[in-house]
């Protein structure tokens, strides 16, 4: 890493949390180091004192900043993020912004979201874990799923988690989803309707590579598909999902609720672009073993 000449902090909020950046910031003002210490603006590194929530909270506020470095401390509880523990923050932080060419960085795998309107409007979003749909009071959305390599599935569903490799640890786990180790990928999980009659007819939980397509059935295709199955009912088709709007969740935000034709399309690509301090060897399997399994040692 090059010299580091200026740093921010963002904490959960927690007393300890912030009595540990007040001792941070004297033991700066006691050497002498020719670090500036910001509490608003791009620093060069940024130090989140928290949770994973804390870290994805502090990415959003930066409009997830790719030039920004984080190092991130674990003041919460479950931390796949926080890969530095409270008790050595201390000693490691000093010797980093002393010695930061001792270092290296690492690249965390973000989505990189673009929600594409019919008007022509398309809303940017980046996600850590997830980007969740979710339609209204598990109602059916209906839309078509494709990967790099074309057409996947047509599905109808209560909604779709696309998750990262570290997100597949979160809400996509919870829906049934696999884990995810590492690697370039993407898992989304389908939320089908109890109807098990129709869980054969999904790939409920394909992974998929580098970029993802989410197109939504219009109204118009759908009346179409319901004139073949005959359900027409005095001239007038018996389904449409114009009456229901869906929830768009990034990182359990939501970011917009809307009618699903008013969106063309959802382009979701995976890609390298926040830059963390590596602490040691320590690793995700070895992070998700210590939380998930609860296992320290092999």
């Amino acid at each position: 890493m090059q010299r580091i000449r200026s740093i921010r902090f963002f904490s959960n909020g927690y007393v300890e949390a912030d009595e540990f950046i007040d001792v941070i910031k004297s033991k700066i003002e006691e050497d002498n180091m020719d670090v500036s210490i910001l509490s608003e603006g791009r620093a060069d590194l940024v130090i989140c004192l928290g949770g994973d929530g804390t870290v994805i909270h502090t990415a959003r506020l930066l409009n997830f900043d790719g030039n920004t470095i984080f190092l991130a401390v674990n003041f919460g509880s479950i931390g796949f993020l926080t890969n530095l523990n409270k008790e050595e923050a201390f000693d490691v932080i000093i010797d980093l912004l002393k010695n930061p060419e001792c270092y290296d960085t690492y690249k965390v795998k973000v989505l990189d979201i673009d929600i594409c309107y019919i008007d022509g409007k398309v809303k940017k979003e980046y996600a850590f874990n997830e980007m969740w749909l979710k339609g209204y009071d598990d109602s059916c959305i209906e839309f078509k799923q494709y990967s790099s390599e074309g057409f996947l599935q047509k599905v109808s569903a209560t909604g779709i988690i696309i998750a990262t490799p570290f997100g597949s640890t979160a809400v996509a786990m919870s829906a049934g989803g696999p884990i995810i180790i590492n690697g370039n990928v993407m898992l989304s999980a389908i939320n089908l309707p109890s109807d098990v009659a129709t869980a054969d007819r999904y790939f409920k939980n394909p992974i998929v590579d580098t970029n993802m397509k989410i197109k939504f059935i219009t109204n118009e295709e759908l009346e179409q598909e319901q004139i073949k199955k005959g359900n027409v009912v005095n001239g007038k088709t018996l389904y449409s999902h114009s009456r229901y709007k869906m929830s768009i969740k990034v990182d359990n935000t939501i970011v917009d609720q809307v009618y699903p034709e008013n969106i063309d399309k959802i382009l979701v690509n995976i890609s390298d672009r926040l830059n963390f301090v590596k602490i040691g060897e320590r690793t995700r399997t070895k992070k998700m073993r210590e939380c998930i399994l609860k296992i320290k040692e092999v």
